[in-house]
């Protein structure tokens, strides 16, 4: 809804200043979410620790960085039975790492997530610059974020080749043709 009314504005010092404040509130909310989460999901009855996955993220987080700048090996742990060896320190038999960003991390470092991110980063901080915003670039920074997100719970997201990861690519690709518009 943010993104189709600031396609609407005509002024870009004033999209370009809605869309900072919409980025900037969202980030503020979840950081004021995640200071309170666990008595938050306590007073809803449901599990702080999103079903086992903070468990196994601390796990795996560990034993990244042992091999910090350069990874484990690219999609070594997008494979069930290398995440199965590790169940015993997490307490249950998971079949991937249930985010998208641990596994770039494991699989390629520091140096790989980081220049993911940058690469990311970079089309969603052009996004309100662009010379013109048509729909195709609004849908496209949406998917994009929405994809994001979704790789903040799930494996998938950045490194299979299923259809979020389709759409995903589609996305930064199509936002990517309007900037040369």
């Amino acid at each position: 809804f943010v993104f189709f009314k600031s396609l609407n504005l005509f002024k870009e010092n004033l999209r370009v200043a809605l869309y900072y404040f919409f980025v900037f509130l969202i980030v503020f909310l979840l950081l004021y979410f995640s200071i309170y989460f666990e008595e938050i999901t306590l007073a809803l009855g449901k599990d702080p620790t999103l079903t086992g996955r903070t468990e196994l993220w601390e796990v795996m987080i560990y034993y990244g960085f042992e091999e910090p700048f350069f990874g484990h090996g690219f999609g070594l742990f997008f494979r069930p039975e290398i995440v199965h060896e590790f169940s015993s320190e997490f307490g249950w038999d998971a079949k991937s790492l249930h985010n998208s960003f641990l596994d770039l991390f494991l699989g390629i470092g520091l140096f790989g997530l980081v220049s993911f991110l940058y690469i990311i980063m970079a089309c969603i901080l052009k996004y309100p610059f662009l010379s013109k915003c048509n729909k195709f670039s609004m849908f496209s920074i949406t998917g994009i974020l929405v994809v994001f997100c979704y790789g903040f719970s799930e494996s998938g997201a950045f490194l299979s080749n299923g259809l979020v990861w389709l759409l995903f690519v589609v996305f930064i690709l199509g936002l990517d043709h309007d900037s040369h518009v």
